[in-house]
C-alpha cells in the first residue's frame, strides 16, 4: 500500500517510481550453445558466438566424442571464454568423474 501511495504522488508530481528507485539488477550472462556433435562445426560455431562477443559457452555432450570436442572447443576459444557442459542426464556420477578428470 506505501508503494502504490508513493507511486500516485509521484505520477502527481509527474514522475514515476521508477526515476527514483536505484535499479538493483546482476547483468545478465548470454551463453553461446553448442549442440553440433562435430567437433569441426563445434570449433566454428564456438569461434563465431566469441566473435560476436559471447564470453561464455555450454557444450551439449554425452556422446563418445565428448573430451576431444570440449578440448578443441577450449583450444579455439581460449582460456577467458568460460565454458560449461550440460550433459542432460546422459552421464552417470561415474562417467561423469571420468571425464571432467580428462
Amino acid at each position: 500500500m506505501e508503494l502504490a501511495i508513493i507511486d500516485l504522488a509521484l505520477r502527481r508530481a509527474g514522475r514515476s517510481l521508477g526515476e527514483v528507485l536505484t535499479p538493483v539488477r546482476e547483468p545478465v550472462t548470454y551463453s553461446g550453445v553448442l549442440t553440433s556433435t562435430d567437433t569441426r562445426r563445434s570449433v566454428e560455431l564456438a569461434a563465431q558466438m566469441v566473435h560476436l562477443g559471447l564470453r561464455d559457452l555450454k557444450i551439449k555432450v554425452g556422446d563418445a566424442h565428448d573430451v576431444e570436442r570440449v578440448q578443441a572447443v577450449r583450444t579455439a576459444v581460449g582460456p577467458d571464454i568460460r565454458i560449461r557442459l550440460d550433459a542432460n542426464a546422459a552421464w552417470d556420477f561415474e562417467t561423469a568423474v571420468n571425464r571432467l578428470a580428462t
